[in-house]
């Protein structure tokens, strides 16, 4: 059976919805009595799309009237609701706001009272809410009922929200219960001793429990019935006596006897002072129904069903329950066998349950069209609520908000609900520079969501915070700052502890980024040089800073039914965000992480087991190529769809754009295109080496961003005196003419040595879809997913990059096979279309993202806040990485200074090394400003 502890209600904010209008629920009840107060609270906390900030004032040490401690202040929050178990005794509701400094009637917040047992004392709960101008009432009253007990002459023109006394939970639908057949109590019962002035429901409470037990005693049935309060039973051990009965009794809750002004209670204090026989005995009651009490019964039509009507159904016991109503939702003789209050129809009853198959039909019929019936969850009932608490703070303008967004024409979060999937992409880079960002949205709002890419603000490429891409994508740009508290959950909200390693993963990186070298050498086998060390712990560092800023900006903008995380340096965020939204996390590992400290043994297994643990918790998991899938596949032990680096079709629509002017090659020439970022670990200077070895009519394009290496590559080329006329360096084009500018060429060009990382042993590259949507024939080295690309299609040739012949000879073999060339650039081009466009390669992670979607639907799990971008705020200065603030320290520090050149020299090409590459990207402007800076 599934532990009712798992639903517990949580005390502070919810981290996610921090950006929500704030909500003081004010509550009386004891966290280790009847779990349905706790239940029902916990289940408003999960679904409430506001942030509810719960305020127990159990156990009230001093005795006395309930009292709102002084140190709260209203107007810390945009409104307040009173639970019902606040508000039974009118001395507790109207003392409520006693020693606070900001009374109700003067709190101009929404202000909601949630009522039950209204039976008691009925007049002073609308005398409450007109003295004290409530906006909101939550009431058990039938409408058919409610003028009789809340005159609109008295509390005005409240907004009115029907409830049951209680609902159907996550918990309940969860819950398993063993078959009937093996149940070892054949009828159980736990009654309650009400108080005469609450009328004929109330006595039949304890009356149906007596009755039964007299009526089957000296019968074989094993019983466990009675009223008395020492008997009572509570918490998880509540569910287990349900699940082991195989027949329940049960009355309609509530009472149709409503005592407006305390007369009735008066009078039967005064009988009972005046009756000294057993306040138990039918007898008791019945004279005082007859002398009093019929007077007032049936004033109000206020009978219901009860929180334990839904237990039972979900516990499958069969419900043996007197002749009622039950809220127009248990059907007799379907949902339940009906049992006349005089109990001439019991054995009849009795011979029914004992039919196992005829049981059967009731128990599941039960469980299916009311358990699981989404109108009778809790989701469905705060829902209704939240319509009515939206309504409210739109009619007065929220202080928060006001402070926050000042001149804006409405709250943000005023807007009307969005009806459609929601899903935040999650990177720990600016969001515009890798196209799979781009293709995975793309294949999102294709699919109907509406897509949130959230990554970090780069240091060199402008772009606005908050950016609308259209058709329902926006791009939101954040500092990567110092945090010190995003990844602290508040443990009361704390599942196992599988579900909140996350969270343990970055507080620990947070430690390991502090410590002391001995300290890792112990810890970690960490016997490194003081730069590889310094390394490990600056990524510790960034992973942590890295995430908390992803944290607290997703919190702040809303809730998703998707979360995609774009690398594991994204991954503990995601999980934590898909956890705390009730969403599917899908994991899209880009390259072989943990490949980057393989020089490192003991970095490459303390990573590699990090990402293992996450890998386990992820719902979807993707990679860009099948070896890489494999690969991960049999380290993680879970599945890896593979998903390759693959343009969309309409990034062939705008080939015949023009770029260069190839009119001054001399007829014949093949031209060979290398189109990409230039960087020592991709060998193009290989490529310029072999050049003058290769055909005359091969002509090599080097196409990519201007700096410094760029630069060196110009000087090597124009040293084998074919600069300028076989051997030329393009200029680099934007992102979106990549395909169009590359269809000029003949041939492709992927030089990528697997030998120097083992990421590009697994690669897919980007290019080599640009190229193939080009039409370019492929020219590659052994890369082990390309290669058998280009094999098993013939698109283009292999070539050893350890080896200059072999490059040679399969350029020459391209240059000097023109028909050849041709059908390999037409084939490239079909299978583009085809089967190598992200729409076709990428639907196996779409379908298996809406299978997991199914799952968390049939949970009756949903994410509809409106979105805060609003709320995105930086509320720290930006972390600056210890590289960059090295490189800076030397431009300041370098006018004129020899030395200063000669540092740079000696620790500049070691500590670029060590460089990540994604931060490389950002910090080379400032890199090539140093070195001009230098005179290199």
């Amino acid at each position: 059976m599934s532990s009712f502890l798992q639903n517990r209600p949580f005390y502070g904010g919810n981290p996610n919805r921090k950006s929500e209008p704030k909500f003081l629920l004010v509550a009386f009840f004891d966290p280790h009595g009847i779990n349905t107060v706790g239940e029902q609270i916990a289940s408003w906390q999960s679904f409430t799309r506001f942030d509810f900030h719960l305020l127990n004032l159990w156990p009230n040490a001093g005795g006395g009237s309930l009292t709102i401690p002084d140190t709260v202040d209203l107007n810390a929050y945009d409104g307040v609701i009173l639970h019902n178990t606040t508000a039974y005794f009118p001395a507790n509701l109207f003392n409520l706001d006693s020693r606070l400094s900001v009374k109700f009637r003067d709190y101009d917040g929404v202000k909601v009272l949630a009522k039950q047992d209204e039976h008691y004392h009925s007049a002073r709960w609308s005398e409450f809410i007109r003295d004290n101008g409530f906006n909101v009432l939550i009431t058990c009253v039938p409408p058919a009922e409610i003028e009789k007990v809340y005159s609109r002459s008295t509390v005005g023109n409240i907004s009115v929200v029907h409830a049951l006394t209680g609902f159907v939970s996550p918990f309940l639908r969860s819950l398993s219960s063993p078959p009937l057949a093996g149940r070892t109590i054949d009828i159980g019962y736990r009654g309650s001793v009400q108080p005469l002035s609450f009328g004929r429901l109330g006595f039949e409470k304890r009356k149906i429990g007596f009755d039964v037990a007299r009526a089957v005693s000296g019968s074989n049935r094993k019983i466990d019935i009675s009223s008395r309060w020492e008997d009572r039973i509570s918490g998880e051990n509540w569910f287990k006596f349900m699940a082991n009965s195989r027949v329940i009794l049960g009355v309609e809750s509530g009472s149709n006897l409503f005592d407006f002004n305390g007369g009735v209670e008066r009078w039967c204090q005064g009988y009972a002072n005046l009756n000294v026989e057993s306040q138990e005995s039918e007898q008791y009651y019945l004279r005082a129904h007859d002398l009093f009490l019929h007077k007032y019964e049936g004033n109000v039509d206020y009978a219901q069903i009860s929180p334990r009507h839904f237990e039972a159904a979900a516990t499958r016991s069969v419900q043996l329950l007197y002749e009622g109503r039950y809220s127009e939702i248990f059907v007799p003789g379907r949902h339940y066998v009906s049992l006349k209050r005089d109990l001439s129809n019991l054995e009849e009853a009795l011979e029914i349950i004992g039919n196992d198959s005829r049981a059967k039909q009731l128990t599941d019929a039960a469980f299916d069209e009311i358990v699981m019936n989404d109108n009778l969850s809790y989701a469905r009932f705060v829902e209704k609520v939240d319509i009515a608490l939206e309504q409210e703070l739109n009619e007065r303008p929220s202080r928060r908000q006001a402070a926050s967004s000042a001149g804006s024409e409405a709250p943000a979060w005023a807007a009307s609900k969005t009806v459609r999937r929601r899903a935040l992409m999650v990177m720990a880079h600016e969001p515009s520079v890798d196209p799979r960002i781009d293709w995975f949205c793309t294949g999102l709002t294709s699919r109907d969501y509406d897509v949130i890419e959230l990554g970090i603000k780069s240091a060199t490429k402008s772009g606005p915070a908050i950016e609308d891409l259209g058709r329902g994508r926006t791009r939101v740009r954040v500092e990567r700052s110092s945090h010190a508290d995003d990844a602290v959950s508040n443990p009361v909200q704390f599942g196992s502890e599988g579900d909140h390693f996350p969270e343990h993963v970055l507080l620990m990186l947070r430690g390991y980024s502090k410590m002391d070298r001995a300290t890792l050498a112990e810890r970690l086998g960490a016997f490194e040089t003081t730069t590889e060390i310094d390394r490990f712990t600056w990524y510790c560092a960034y992973f942590y800073d890295v995430n908390c800023s992803l944290l607290r900006a997703a919190r702040a903008i809303g809730t998703y039914d998707v979360v995609v995380a774009a690398d594991l340096d994204a991954l503990p965020a995601a999980l934590i965000l898909a956890r705390e939204s009730n969403a599917v996390c899908v994991y899209d590992s880009h390259e072989y992480w943990k490949g980057n400290f393989i020089d490192s043994t003991w970095a490459f297994e303390f990573w590699g087991s990090i990402e293992r643990r996450l890998v386990g918790l992820a719902d979807v998991c993707c990679t860009v190529s099948p070896p890489l899938a494999d690969q991960l596949e049999l380290e993680y032990g879970k599945p890896f769809a593979a998903v390759p680096n693959c343009e969309l079709v309409s990034a062939a629509a705008g080939i015949g754009k023009r770029f260069l002017d190839r009119s001054d090659l001399k007829p014949g020439s093949v031209v060979f295109l290398f189109q990409g970022n230039f960087h020592p670990e991709r060998p193009v200077r290989k490529l310029i080496d072999a050049w003058p070895r290769t055909d005359q009519n091969a002509i090599l394009w080097l196409r990519g961003p201007h700096w410094s290496y760029r630069d060196e590559l110009i000087e090597i080329a124009r040293g084998t005196g074919l600069l300028g006329t076989r051997i030329f360096f393009p200029d680099a084009v934007a992102e979106d003419d990549l395909v169009a500018a590359a269809a000029e060429a003949d041939v492709g060009i992927i030089p990528y040595d697997p030998s120097v990382h083992l990421g590009y042993k697994f690669a897919c590259p980007n290019k080599l879809s640009q190229y193939l949507a080009a039409g370019l024939a492929i020219l590659t080295s052994e890369l082990e997913y390309v290669r058998s690309i280009v094999t098993e299609n013939d698109f283009g040739r292999v070539f050893d990059l350890r080896d200059m012949a072999s490059l040679v000879k399969e350029v020459n073999a391209l240059a000097r096979n023109p028909d050849s060339l041709k059908e390999r650039r037409g084939a490239s081009r079909e299978y583009f279309l085809a089967k190598f466009n992200w729409e076709a390669t990428s639907k196996i992670v779409y379908d298996q993202m809406a299978a997991a979607l199914d799952r968390h639907d049939a949970n009756g799990l949903r994410n509809n806040s409106p979105l805060r971008f609003d709320r995105v705020v930086e509320r720290k200065p930006a972390v600056q990485s210890s590289y960059a603030t090295a490189i800076v320290e030397l431009v300041q520090q370098s006018s004129g200074a020899t030395g200063v050149a000669e540092l740079a020299t000696k620790y500049g090409k070691p500590l670029w090394r060590l460089t990540p590459a994604v931060i490389q990207t950002q910090l080379r402007p400032v890199v090539q400003a140093c070195l001009r800076r230098l005179g290199r």
